[in-house]
């Protein structure tokens, strides 16, 4: 009996190394193929390609001047506030005035100062600082 035991096992470790050595002669697997991975980082190339045609492309409309050789003058402020034009409310920033060109100045009164403006010219106010 032991002799018929030392040859199933035998003939059972010459199987296995058999299979181990057709198993080493074959090519190792392909890795699996990430295709969501892909995918995204080709959306995103495209996202980011698109804005910045959009952000190329895009033409600031200049504001209308006003008619007849008058300028304007836009007050702005971070944070919005109340402000006041020759002592009348002009409501809260941004606030755009259409004026005559002129020389007598304009006093434009805010929560954080007074800044006297000549209109002049088209000009930018911030009364933030």
């Amino acid at each position: 009996e032991r002799s018929t035991r030392a040859i199933r096992l035998e003939s059972q470790w010459q199987r296995d190394k058999l299979a181990k050595q057709a198993a080493a002669s074959l090519p190792p697997p392909r890795p699996p193929r990430r295709i969501a991975g892909v995918l995204a980082a080709i959306l995103a190339i495209v996202a980011v390609a698109a804005a910045v045609i959009v952000v190329l492309r895009y033409q600031r409309v200049p504001a209308p001047r006003h008619p007849g050789g008058g300028i304007s003058i836009r007050i702005t402020s971070f944070p919005p506030v109340e402000v006041t034009i020759d002592g009348q409310r002009a409501g809260r920033t941004p606030v755009t005035l259409q004026r005559s060109r002129s020389g007598r100045p304009i006093l434009i009164t805010g929560p954080h100062g007074t800044r006297q403006v000549v209109p002049d010219r088209d000009q930018v106010v911030d009364l933030s600082r």
